[in-house]
């Protein structure tokens, strides 16, 4: 399992202005990113998809309700990462 990233996600990060702490203490660097988990099957001949889920989608009770609201009313900002299920075959 991964962890992916639409790639508007990524061009956002990097022409921010400001530097995410948490990233910058992690020492995180996003490269690129796809719209779907299915374009990783391309990439290796023995790579099989197996499902994708939206992470906001699974735990969105977690979140605080003004976090809620806005994934409600700006639908886009709850589909900018997966969990991504693979198998090496």
């Amino acid at each position: 399992m991964i962890e992916i990233f639409h790639p508007w996600v990524i061009k956002m990060s990097a022409n921010r202005k400001y530097k995410d702490p948490i990233s910058t203490r992690a020492g995180t660097l996003f490269k690129w990113g796809v719209k779907s988990g299915r374009e990783l099957e391309n990439w290796f001949e023995n790579l099989e998809f197996i499902e994708e889920w939206f992470v906001v989608k699974r735990g969105l009770h977690r979140f605080p309700l003004v976090t809620r609201i806005l994934f409600a009313v700006v639908p886009i900002m709850a589909k900018m990462n997966k969990i991504v299920h693979l198998r090496f075959a």
